[in-house]
């Protein structure tokens, strides 16, 4: 059953969506960001959801005429609905209107599904960060 998600553009998040997000966070990865990762780094947010309720999240930011998007996660529950490609659509048509021409990310290289979701979605592998995440995980670095 399709569920019905409503996608929303956030310059800043409240206290509530936070605790939400941190929901999706450490039900997601073994090494959660922290609250205050998603404050000092977060500068914008996509977000899924469901009944009023945060489901999905792309945090990311922007300088100039680049995007980097810095984290994404649907809630487990939630997984298999489209509702990673809805977001990673809204933050393309948001950012295409702000003259954004490079899109940039880290992934983990033993993360296939989300490495093959985003050269569905148009990125390359540009390079490798090595030890990247807390545990020693190497990373791709990928460009559209």
């Amino acid at each position: 059953m399709q569920k019905s998600i409503e996608i929303r553009k956030e310059n800043s998040i409240s206290q509530q969506q936070l605790k939400e997000i941190m929901e999706i966070e450490r039900a997601s990865f073994k090494c959660p960001w922290s609250e205050s990762m998603f404050l000092s780094y977060g500068q914008k947010f996509i977000l899924a959801y469901y009944q009023n309720k945060i489901v999905g999240y792309i945090c990311f930011s922007t300088v100039l005429d680049e995007c980097h998007i810095l984290n994404v996660a649907v809630h487990p529950d939630f997984r298999k609905n489209g509702i990673a490609q809805k977001m990673i659509d809204a933050l393309f048509e948001e950012r295409e209107k702000s003259g954004i021409k490079f899109y940039y990310l880290e992934v983990r290289v033993n993360n296939i599904p989300a490495i093959n979701f985003y050269k569905k979605n148009g990125f390359k592998e540009l390079g490798l960060r090595k030890k990247y995440y807390q545990d020693g995980t190497d990373a791709f670095v990928m460009v559209r």
